[in-house]
């Protein structure tokens, strides 16, 4: 199974930096607002899942996508053995 993640900014607005929310200021924004992650993974045998997030990944997160989204459908395209194959992300590196 080969599985990666990658982020999307979902518009944008020309201006460099990061943005606070302030609920004082109708117009500031949280920092990853305008941000989507894609996590996937896919097999010689065909593809496993995709799923969407908002939120930065860590070692938690990636530990509970894998568990819950990939390893099922990777079981039923290889029921006896199969090898996870992923880059050198640090947050890749979650103990189960």
């Amino acid at each position: 199974m080969f599985e990666d993640e990658c982020s999307f900014w979902l518009h944008y607005n020309g201006a460099y930096g990061w943005f606070h929310h302030n609920e004082r200021n109708p117009l500031s924004m949280d920092r990853h607002s305008g941000k989507v992650h894609v996590y996937g993974a896919i097999a010689f045998r065909g593809k496993v899942s995709l799923t969407l997030f908002r939120v930065n990944m860590n070692s938690n997160l990636y530990s509970n996508l894998l568990e819950r989204d990939h390893m099922p459908g990777v079981n039923v395209l290889y029921p006896r053995a199969w090898t996870l194959v992923q880059d050198n992300n640090s947050s890749h590196k979650a103990i189960f």
